[in-house]
């Protein structure tokens, strides 16, 4: 990648060179040329009449007494034709070889795109499990979306088409059409949508629930939106976006919706949304904070949480081996079971 960059650099070096050095080689032939030519004029206006007689003599044929001043006049236009044609010349040549710098810059330029955008789409291709064709057809569609506030499959099909894209790879209309619906099968874009898979948590509001669920899965929508300090109508139109692109999924439970990482295994669903209800997750937290263990006692005393409820979730957790319980000195001491609950929320 460095070596690439390195011809690169040189490349355009020599170029910025070329663009100075040639240009300024020529300028000084003309001038040189134009120099000898003005020396030629300064020798005409000191011997004027001599060398028209010696043109005329030489080339016409026409003797001294034929002289006549017209042609003295013409030759003085002739002199300031040529000042004006050496610096038309000069701006040409200045301008003819920056326009060939420019344009070997701007080739050298779009190589460089190509190779970039290239990059990109074999980076999505990899991260996001996408084939080639899928990954440009993707890249496309962002960039149309730059432009439009909504994507509408009819818009984005006559914008690829339009593109270089079907040149390259053959697409067809059909052929489009089918790479777009792949798209959303996969969750990459949605009809109707401004937002990709790529810009979806580029919302801070958005990017900090899908943080927390990922932190804190089984967590629902009243908790979310007071630990994040929003709106109940903002929270939840935030989780509705991230539920179209499959980035998070949501289980109905004992009349309560809990929302888990899309890529987090289902299997504990259940047990995920029971430690994230406010006073279990509180009894984890303090069994965090006194690794030697509690009793039951000194657990609903510093919590004030009624007993009832402390041996309800505590039984929960035992048999979900969250928790381990030992006996020191005739107490049952209850520890939480850290390396459990790493693995129960832990992505595979």
């Amino acid at each position: 990648m460095f070596k690439g960059r390195r011809i690169k650099v040189i490349i355009l070096i020599i170029t910025g060179l070329l663009i100075l050095y040639v240009p300024n080689v020529l300028f000084n032939k003309l001038i040189d040329d134009f120099d000898d030519q003005d020396n030629y004029s300064d020798y005409l206006n000191s011997n004027l009449l001599k060398v028209i007689l010696e043109t005329s003599n030489s080339i016409t044929g026409v003797s001294d007494e034929d002289f006549d001043p017209f042609s003295m006049e013409c030759s003085t236009f002739n002199n300031l034709d040529l000042e004006i044609n050496r610096k038309i010349i000069i701006s040409l040549t200045v301008f003819i070889g920056i326009s060939a710098g420019a344009q070997l810059f701007g080739l050298i330029k779009e190589g460089h795109q190509r190779e970039v955008q290239g990059k990109e789409v074999a980076s999505i291709s990899i991260s996001l499990d996408l084939s080639i064709e899928e990954s440009q057809v993707f890249t496309l569609v962002e960039e149309f979306l730059n432009k439009n506030r909504v994507c509408y499959k009819p818009d984005l099909v006559s914008f690829i088409k339009n593109r270089y894209f079907q040149e390259d790879n053959g697409l067809n209309h059909n052929g489009i059409k089918q790479i777009l619906d792949s798209l959303a099968t996969k969750h990459m874009i949605v009809e109707g949508s401004k937002i990709t898979r790529n810009t979806i948590l580029s919302n801070l509001n958005r990017s900090s629930i899908y943080e927390e669920i990922k932190n804190n899965p089984g967590t629902y929508l009243n908790k979310l939106s007071k630990t994040l300090g929003l709106s109940i109508f903002l929270t939840n139109w935030h989780l509705n976006i991230l539920l179209r692109f499959n980035m998070i999924r949501k289980q109905d439970s004992n009349n309560q919706i809990a929302y888990f990482d899309s890529k987090l295994p289902s299997e504990n669903d259940h047990i995920l949304q029971i430690i994230s209800r406010v006073k279990c997750s509180e009894l984890i937290e303090y069994l965090k904070l006194n690794s030697k263990g509690c009793t039951k006692s000194q657990i609903a005393k510093t919590l004030r949480m009624h007993h009832t409820t402390v041996n309800k979730y505590l039984e929960i957790l035992i048999d979900s081996q969250l928790v381990n319980l030992r006996t020191l000195d005739k107490k049952n001491l209850y520890c939480l079971n850290n390396e459990k609950l790493n693995e129960l929320t832990t992505h595979h």
